[in-house]
């Protein structure tokens, strides 16, 4: 631990600061994955309708996710990562609100976008604000810090339903107090925001991007089993860990 703290100040200013944005980003986006599709279903929605609607993120993210990897390579990363933090903060403030399929289904669209473009840029923008000696210890604390901040994401965005319970005399099951759930997990995507906002601009050198695609193709067997086993976990923690709290429910 001591090790991890006195690398931690040794790093880059940006790369603490991303760290810092990261932490808030998945409490944010841990705290939104407890509570909302429980909140569907205080709305009334059913299990087959509340499975299409938390599946559009995934492909709004896979839909984004080329472009935003080019448009960040032009552009930079921090407008992209500000621009992320925003939009998914916003989207959930208007989950939290809103109650027909349409308005839904856009905001799960768009905030699938803003979730997809903070993964996607996450591992080039560590790699571009550190050094080579310095990666194996920003990656382990950047993915430990997820797993920590996922735990107390889902505890603070169960622990929102049950205050407004008892400051609104109803249920911690009603839509009212399941939405301070999402509106809580706004917040913290505002720090992250906030966080995000002192990133300083920094210039890398640019790489021609279809020599790097045809590299990467080049190894595609390699890639295959790489890719694999994820789409296999993903079909089963898709079928399975989203609809847990669902399931408990009923």
């Amino acid at each position: 631990m001591r090790d991890y703290l006195a690398r931690f100040g040794a790093l880059s200013y940006n790369a603490r600061v991303y760290i810092v944005c990261s932490l808030f980003g998945n409490i944010a986006y841990t705290g939104y994955m407890l509570v909302y599709n429980l909140y569907l279903a205080g709305l009334g929605y059913h299990n087959n309708a509340i499975g299409y609607i938390i599946a559009i993120p995934g492909v709004s993210m896979a839909a984004a996710s080329y472009p935003v990897a080019r448009l960040s390579d032009r552009w930079g990363r921090k407008p992209f990562i500000v621009w992320s933090a925003a939009v998914f903060a916003l989207s959930l403030v208007g989950m939290a609100f809103a109650q027909r399929v349409f308005p839904i289904a856009l905001l799960a669209f768009i905030g699938g976008i803003a979730g997809g473009t903070l993964w996607v840029i996450a591992g080039p923008f560590m790699v571009e604000n550190s050094q080579p000696e310095e990666r194996m210890h920003l990656f382990s604390l950047n993915f430990a810090l997820a797993m920590g901040s996922g735990v107390i994401g889902s505890l603070s965005a169960g622990w929102a339903p049950q205050m407004a319970a008892r400051l609104l005399s109803i249920s911690p099951t009603a839509t009212a107090a399941l939405r301070w759930g999402l509106l809580l997990s706004a917040v913290m995507q505002v720090f992250g925001l906030l966080a995000a906002l002192r990133l300083r601009p920094y210039t890398v050198a640019r790489h021609d991007a279809q020599s790097a695609l045809a590299r990467i193709l080049a190894h595609r067997v390699l890639l295959t089993k790489l890719i694999l086993p994820h789409v296999t976990l993903a079909f089963g923690a898709g079928a399975m860990v989203l609809f847990f709290n669902l399931f408990f429910s009923q």
